[in-house]
This record gives C-alpha cells, sequence and structure tokens, in this order.
C-alpha cells in the first residue's frame, strides 16, 4: 500500500479544490469567494491532518493486532480509536464554532470584509 490512501486523499483534495476554484470563477465578486473559500480550505485542512495523523497511528496498532490474530487486541484498539475520533472532531469543531472569527483572521489580516 506504502501510501496509495493517503496519496488518494489528497488528490481528491486537489480535485474537489480546482473544481470548486473555476466554478467560483463565474460568479461576480470572484475575489471574494475564492478569498472565503480558501480561509475555509486551510481551516479544513488543518483538521484533516490532526485526524490523519492520529489515524496513521492507530493503524500501526491494528495492523499489528490483526497480523499477530488477537482479536481481543483488535477490538480494544478499534473501540479507542472510535473514541479518541470522535473526541478530536468534537474538539475541533467546538473551537472552530467559538473561536471562527479569530481563526479566520489569522489567515486574512487585511481585508476584514472575508
Amino acid at each position: 500500500m506504502f501510501g496509495i490512501p493517503i496519496a488518494v486523499t489528497q488528490i481528491c483534495i486537489v480535485l474537489a479544490s480546482s473544481v470548486t476554484n473555476i466554478l467560483l470563477g463565474e460568479l461576480p465578486d470572484v475575489d471574494y469567494y475564492i478569498a472565503t473559500y480558501g480561509v475555509v480550505q486551510q481551516l479544513t485542512m488543518i483538521a484533516n491532518y490532526i485526524m490523519l495523523g492520529f489515524m496513521q497511528g492507530f493503524q500501526t496498532v491494528v495492523v499489528f493486532s490483526f497480523g499477530a490474530k488477537d482479536r481481543e487486541r483488535f477490538r480494544i484498539s478499534e473501540k479507542f480509536a472510535l473514541k479518541g475520533v470522535l473526541v478530536i472532531s468534537l474538539a475541533v469543531e467546538a473551537i472552530y464554532i467559538l473561536l471562527s472569527k479569530n481563526l479566520t483572521m489569522i489567515f486574512n489580516q487585511h481585508d476584514k470584509s472575508v
């Protein structure tokens, strides 16, 4: 596998961004829309990278357990990962909701209208 799932994920992200930029290019005031989309995309990628890091660490544990045919450790690892992903997702969502204005200003310090 050697990183193929992550490569496919990155390719899909690039394709989605490209299509979105092309479609936004047809709207009036295109600069504001693309700038806003860029800020939101940066914030989304921060959350994605946190989740990808967690899942990459999880993969090594679960693959070892599966290969060793240790079903109990596999189930424990799976439950831990599901709980971990849920906690991380809720924490990131809460931070984004509570600090949305401050977070967007990190990426946009010049134009307050975006």
